[in-house]
């Protein structure tokens, strides 16, 4: 499977295999220790990626160990997604879905003075309406 090549040297990254227990690096280089942080950093990434939907059923905070895919169920009352801090999830990328059809709301809520395209919240108030949403280091943007 091809994945994207955003920061490793070529010679590292093509060496780099995944299978679902296991990544493996063959490389005619020695990695360093950022290149390590940054390799650790795509397998998290991939993992999530491949990783099935988390289903929700009441307030939740994303973080690091979350699912990229969050199927929110908001049928017993409004529900809150609190963002993690954008400096800790740096290159994060998470979509939250509402699949219910209630008239309850599920409000993304970012850290702080952070904010999501500009505002501190953004609600999703109709049946399968979603969010993608990825952190820059500083912020939150909607994709």
């Amino acid at each position: 499977m091809p994945y994207p090549k955003p920061f490793f040297p070529t010679s590292i990254w093509d060496g780099l295999t995944a299978n679902v227990d296991r990544v493996t690096v063959h490389s005619n280089v020695n990695p360093n220790a950022e290149d390590w942080e940054r390799i650790a950093a795509e397998v998290i990434a991939i993992e999530r990626s491949l990783g099935a939907p988390e289903s929700q059923t009441s307030d939740f905070a994303l973080a690091v160990e979350s699912g990229g895919i969050q199927l929110v169920d908001a049928t017993s009352g409004n529900i809150t997604v609190t963002l993690g801090p954008a400096a800790d999830l740096d290159g994060f990328k998470f979509t939250i879905k509402k699949t219910d059809a209630s008239g309850n709301t599920v409000t993304l809520d970012a850290d702080g003075v952070e904010t999501i395209d500009g505002q501190t919240t953004r609600i999703l108030n109709q049946q399968y309406a979603s969010l993608t949403i990825v952190s820059d280091g500083t912020e939150w943007y909607i994709l």
